[in-house]
């Protein structure tokens, strides 16, 4: 039995995506491994996966002007902290030597966020790809960097529009990599990272490429993106070691929904129009952006009528004394996947993950992106461009605005749906091709392969 491990980056929204790939590879008899931190253990073996504890190495970041000018004055007052933080990174590399030793794995899969791993492993194992819970955020002909919501059309014009905002974005990029470099004096952990590669055999100078969103892309690795290609801009071209995969997978939910499901089923029984609005997981700095959002969307919806909003947000759900109408419906958490299907609308955040689902459940969307840093900007691009709902400035929100997006998106519904619905027709088609080509980078040829 062959052996695949994935090295993920410690956020469930990402083993979430990747659980449909590590589902296959288990079909075909594959033992499948996932790294984590000491609280995703029951969340990766839940869904029958093997878990591995991983010291994970994440790069020291300028959170502010007031930290790196610490994180500056340790550096120039002696060579004492250049120590210790190199001392940090060893500490991280046998960490995750000891988790290959320990696997002894045919194949690591590397999240996209984590893809500088690449240089501290491949000397080990026998093969090394990519992973990518986002669409492709490298820079190809028409398309903006995903940090843009323009919906592009493939004319001149709006390749010249792409073009200027790639320019615009890297400038902006270089200037912060120049800036972490710099509070290190050039010495920072993706210095220690090119080392270590070049000491076994990589070059980091010549491999990495730098035209890209998000993260830097390592040349000539074959990566596997979890996305839909048809959600993409009908333009793009994957390059030849690139490939797609969007496949099902119900995840194994331990959760006892029982209580919500009594809760919400007098609203789900009524004739009322069924909206779902969820901004998935927030981080420290997101939280009062997007209870500010909500609160808005509340007073937004307060005078319609015939609709039930199942609102799902822990922050918002532990404040006490809200005024809530009766038709809005507050959750610290509901079973998206499973409520989604009895729903006409969601006004989500725009992440990948809820995007797909939607796609899966034939629901328009509502798409306010929350993280201006993600793939959920470029998302909205692409939901503009296939006309599969609306979207909003959600720093900039209006009441009345919302309220006249919901009644556009629910009058012409049929429309909406029928689109959506197209869209993930052209999923499902492209599924069974996509499950071949990747399955062979396994090493499974199509006599081989097995129903799933």
């Amino acid at each position: 039995m062959k052996t695949v491990l994935f090295l993920i980056n410690p956020l469930p929204s990402h083993y979430n995506g990747f659980f449909r790939l590590a589902d296959l590879l288990r079909h075909h008899n594959y033992q499948v491994v996932f790294t984590g931190t000491a609280y995703l253990r029951d969340h990766i073996e839940t869904q029958g996966f093997d878990f591995v504890e991983l010291d994970y190495l994440i790069e020291y970041y300028i959170v502010n002007r007031q930290s790196s000018l610490a994180d500056f004055k340790k550096t120039i007052q002696g060579k004492a902290f250049g120590r210790q933080r190199y001392r940090e990174f060893l500490g991280k590399v046998r960490s995750v030597e000891q988790v290959l030793a320990d696997v002894q794995p045919d194949y690591v899969l590397v999240d996209e966020h984590l893809n500088y791993y690449y240089y501290l492993i491949q000397h080990l194992v026998p093969k090394v790809y990519f992973l990518h819970i986002k669409p492709p955020t490298r820079r190809a002909p028409g398309l903006p960097p995903m940090t843009d919501p323009t919906p592009m059309q493939n004319t001149l014009l709006d390749r010249f529009s792409a073009w200027m905002s790639w320019e615009r974005y890297l400038m902006r990029r270089s200037i912060g990599r120049w800036m972490r470099a710099g509070v290190f004096l050039g010495k920072n952990d993706l210095y220690f990272v090119g080392h270590w590669g070049r000491k076994h055999g990589v070059d980091k100078r010549q491999l990495e490429k730098r035209d890209n969103a998000l993260y830097d892309i390592v040349r000539g690795v074959t990566s596997i993106y979890m996305t839909p290609q048809a959600f993409e801009y009908p333009w793009f071209r994957p390059a030849a070691n690139e490939q797609f995969l969007c496949r099902p997978y119900q995840r194994r939910d331990v959760s006892d929904n029982a209580k919500f499901w009594q809760q919400i089923e007098p609203a789900m029984r009524s004739n009322d129009k069924l909206i779902l609005v969820a901004l998935g997981t927030l981080s420290a700095d997101q939280a009062d952006v997007a209870l500010g959002f909500l609160r808005k969307v509340v007073a937004a919806v307060r005078p319609l009528t015939g609709i039930q909003v199942v609102i799902a947000n822990k922050l918002l759900a532990s404040e006490l004394n809200l005024d809530l109408p009766a038709h809005v419906h507050l959750f610290s958490f509901v079973p998206q996947p499973e409520l989604l299907p009895h729903c006409d609308l969601m006004l989500t955040h725009g992440g990948i993950g809820s995007v797909t689902e939607c796609l899966a459940a034939g629901v328009p969307m509502l798409v306010y992106p929350l993280n201006l840093t993600s793939d959920q900007v470029g998302n909205v691009g692409r939901i503009l461009y296939h006309r599969l709902g609306l979207a909003g400035d959600l720093r900039q929100a209006d009441e009345a605005v919302i309220r006249q997006q919901i009644q556009t998106l629910l009058i012409n519904r049929v429309l909406y749906n029928a689109r959506v619905r197209a869209m993930q027709d052209r999923i499902e088609s492209d599924t069974p091709s996509q499950e071949r080509a990747v399955l062979s980078l396994f090493g499974l040829t199509v006599t081989e392969t097995v129903a799933v």
